[in-house]
């Protein structure tokens, strides 16, 4: 088992090698594991409306094509720190999708930043929301493996990192 102060050290140094369009790349990443959750995506559209949901998808898909070029701008921060909903009115049967959609947008938010700031720190904020994720739902009995989800995620991340600037790396965006 990885601790967390080891495994951010571990990532903090696989990141600070490589470009700013490799760690666009690898956030981007990290936002595909959200997107391929139906029940987030489900409660994101149900809380937040269609166009909210699929302008986050499209800023994933810029964070993957990012070249250094301005179109990650301070104008999508702005749009993802407004996104809102009211927690108290949430179902208890909605309960981990909410906590699936905070996680999300946390994640979408620190990618961005990282972009614009160029900090490896906000990057992998963004890597650790799918850890928060993973671990929220192996505290609450809500995945069906007993395999350490947070280890095996941490595993991808580092070997996903390995592999970026070979540049053969796909993600299938059509869910």
């Amino acid at each position: 088992m990885t601790f967390p102060s080891e495994r951010k050290q571990i990532l903090l140094g696989a990141l600070r090698v490589l470009t700013p369009t490799e760690r666009a790349k690898f956030s981007a990443w990290c936002l595909y594991y959200f997107e391929t959750d139906p029940g987030i995506i489900i409660f994101f559209e149900k809380v937040l409306g269609g166009q909210a949901k699929n302008r986050v998808a499209s800023l994933a898909r810029r964070l993957w094509s990012y070249d250094g070029s301005a179109d990650i701008t301070q104008s999508d921060l702005s749009f993802l720190e407004v996104l809102d909903w009211d927690v108290d009115a949430v179902s208890e049967s909605d309960i981990d999708v909410s906590q699936g959609l905070t996680d999300y947008l946390a994640a979408a938010a620190f990618a961005v930043k990282g972009v614009l700031t160029g900090r490896e720190e906000d990057i992998y904020a963004c890597s650790e929301n799918v850890i928060n994720r993973l671990d929220y739902l192996m505290s609450f009995n809500e995945c069906e493996t007993n395999e350490d989800l947070v280890e095996a995620e941490f595993e991808s991340q580092v070997d996903f990192l390995r592999s970026v600037s070979s540049g053969q790396l796909k993600i299938d965006w059509s869910r």
